[in-house]
């Protein structure tokens, strides 16, 4: 394993921009690339992350178009 690769929680999850929380379910869960541990720290493999980041779905809220009747009349 090379140590050179290996990113901490706080970068990992910035670096898939999600959350440290989201990022620590989906490891949890196995929807992620494993953590790796020593002791209390937790880091991660940034190539795994990286490539996981590009493929994750995210659910976007903000992008999501309203019908037109919920908009109401126009004038």
């Amino acid at each position: 394993m090379d140590i050179s690769d290996l990113i901490k929680t706080e970068q990992a999850a910035a670096l898939a921009r999600v959350s440290i929380r989201t990022l620590q379910r989906k490891s949890a869960t196995g929807e992620c690339p494993p953590a790796i541990r020593f002791g209390r720290d937790v880091f991660f493999k940034e190539s795994e992350i990286r490539q996981w980041a590009a493929s994750y779905k995210r659910w976007e809220r903000h992008t999501k178009q309203r019908s037109p009747m919920s908009r109401g009349p126009r004038d």
